[in-house]
C-alpha cells in the first residue's frame, strides 16, 4: 500500500539571532533563499504529496508569493513544538499516512536522506536521522573554567527530517501537556512511539549564524554544474493570416506550416532546454506522427520542458533566442515575447533575452520562404542537491 506522505518544513522563527531585520529562512545561498531550496528539495521526490509550511506573520506576504497547489501554509507557535502542533493539526485536512517534519534551517539535506527516511517509516513507526559525535567532548563552566570529560561513546546529534506515522505523532502533541520538546523525537519516546535511527548526512548542516551561510555557500557551488544546450528549428511559409512566435500571435499575410501551431521559437527554445539537461529533443518527446499533438499550442511543449528540468535537480538559468527572418518585423514584438517566456517558465525576464536578425536576402530565409531559429539555454543541474 502506498504510503501518502506530508512534510512539515517550519519557518516560522524569528532568527534575532541571526539577524535582526530579515529572517534566517530568507537569506539567500545562490538565488534561492533557504525556503526555496527545501521547498524545492522536498517537491522533488515523487513520493512526496504535498508540503505545508509553518510560517511567522512577518513572511506571510512572501511565503503567499509561493503559488503551488502541493504547497500549503499556515501560522506558527511562539515555540518551536508549538508550530509543530499547528502544522500537523492543518494537516489533518490532507489525510496523510506518513508526516516529515523538518527545520528550514537545514537546506542541505539530500534526496537520498529523504529517501531512505520513507523507506524505514512504517504506520506504526518513525525514522529519526543521527550522526555519530567523533569530537572529544568536556563539560565546562566558562565562569570557573571548571571542567570535566563526557565520554562521547553512544551520544549522537539528532537531525531533520524526522519521519513518523502521521495519528501517532499527531495524537503525541495534541496532548502534550509540555511546550519545550526542542525535536519531535523526544516527544515521540516519551509518548512511546517505536523509532528506527539511521545514518544521518554531515552535509545537512544546520544554519544558525552568519558564518553558516558563508560555509553554506561554499557548498552550494561545489554541488552543482553548469550545463548549455543549444536548438535550431525551422519552418516554412504557407496561406494564412498570422505566425506565432514565442506564443504571441502577430498579424502577416501568410502562417508557418507545422504539426502544432509551428510556433518555430518556443521549438527551438524546447530543444536546447532538454539539451541542457541531456534529455533528448522535442521529437523524442512529441513525435509528429502522432496525431494527439496535431494544432497543439507549443506552450505545453514548455511547461514539458520546465518540468523536465525540475526533474533533472536543475534550474534555467539564462536563454538567448535569436529569431533569423526576413519578415515580419520582430522588434516590436520582443518585450512581450520575454515576458511570455518568463511566465512560463518562471524565471525572470533579465534571463532571457530575445534577438532577431536577417540573412540580408540569402537562402531560403533571404528568399522570405520561412522562419528559424536558433537558442542557447544554460542550465544549472544541482549533482547531490545543493
Amino acid at each position: 500500500m502506498a504510503k501518502k506522505i506530508t512534510v512539515i518544513i517550519l519557518s516560522a522563527g524569528s532568527g534575532k539571532r541571526f539577524d535582526k531585520i530579515k529572517p534566517k529562512q530568507l537569506f539567500s545561498i545562490g538565488d534561492e533563499t533557504l525556503l526555496d531550496i527545501n521547498i524545492r528539495k522536498f517537491l522533488n521526490i515523487k513520493n512526496i504529496n504535498n508540503l505545508v509550511i509553518v510560517h511567522s506573520k512577518e513572511i506571510s506576504a512572501e511565503v503567499k508569493k509561493l503559488g503551488n497547489e502541493n504547497i500549503f501554509l499556515t501560522l506558527g507557535g511562539k515555540t518551536r513544538q508549538e508550530s509543530v502542533k499547528n502544522g500537523l493539526n492543518y494537516a489533518k485536512k490532507l489525510k496523510p499516512d506518513i508526516v516529515m517534519i523538518h527545520d528550514c534551517a537545514r537546506p542541505f539535506v539530500d534526496e537520498e536522506l529523504i529517501k531512505n527516511l520513507i523507506a524505514n517509516t512504517s504506520f506504526s513507526s518513525g525514522s529519526v536521522p543521527v550522526l555519530k559525535v567523533n569530537d572529544s567532548l568536556r563539560h565546562i563552566n566558562l565562569k570557573t573554567s571548571e571542567s570535566k570529560k563526557i565520554s562521547r561513546e553512544h551520544i549522537f546529534q539528532i537531525q531533520t527530517p524526522q519521519s513518523f506515522p502521521f495519528k501517532k505523532i499527531l495524537k503525541a502533541h495534541n496532548k502534550s501537556t509540555k511546550n519545550n520538546y526542542t525535536d519531535d523525537s523526544s516527544l515521540a519516546e516519551e509518548n512511546n512511539i517505536k523509532m528506527k535511527f539511521i545514518l544521518g548526512d554531515k552535509n545537512n548542516i544546520k544554519i544558525t549564524d552568519k558564518n553558516d551561510i558563508k560555509f553554506g555557500r561554499v557548498m552550494f557551488n561545489n554541488q552543482k554544474e553548469i550545463s548549455v544546450g543549444t536548438g535550431f528549428d525551422v519552418h516554412g511559409f504557407e496561406t494564412g493570416k498570422h505566425i506565432i512566435i514565442c506564443g504571441i500571435k502577430i498579424p502577416f499575410t501568410k502562417k508557418l506550416k507545422g504539426h502544432s501551431d509551428a510556433d518555430v521559437a518556443f521549438h527551438t527554445i524546447v530543444d536546447a532546454i532538454l539539451g541542457s539537461v541531456r534529455a533528448g529533443d522535442i521529437g523524442d518527446h512529441f513525435p509528429p506522427s502522432d496525431k494527439k499533438w496535431k494544432d497543439a499550442p507549443s506552450s505545453t511543449f514548455i511547461k514539458f520542458a520546465k518540468n523536465m528540468v525540475k526533474k533533472k535537480n536543475g534550474k534555467i538559468k539564462s536563454i538567448d533566442l535569436t529569431i533569423i527572418c526576413e519578415e515580419p518585423k520582430i522588434f516590436k514584438y520582443k518585450i512581450k515575447m520575454k515576458k511570455n517566456l518568463s511566465k512560463l517558465l518562471e524565471i525572470n525576464e533579465e534571463r532571457i533575452n530575445v534577438k532577431a536578425t536577417t540573412t540580408e536576402k540569402l537562402g531560403f530565409l533571404g528568399r522570405g520562404e520561412g522562419i528559424a531559429a536558433q537558442a542557447i539555454v544554460t542550465s544549472e543541474i544541482f549533482t547531490k542537491d545543493g
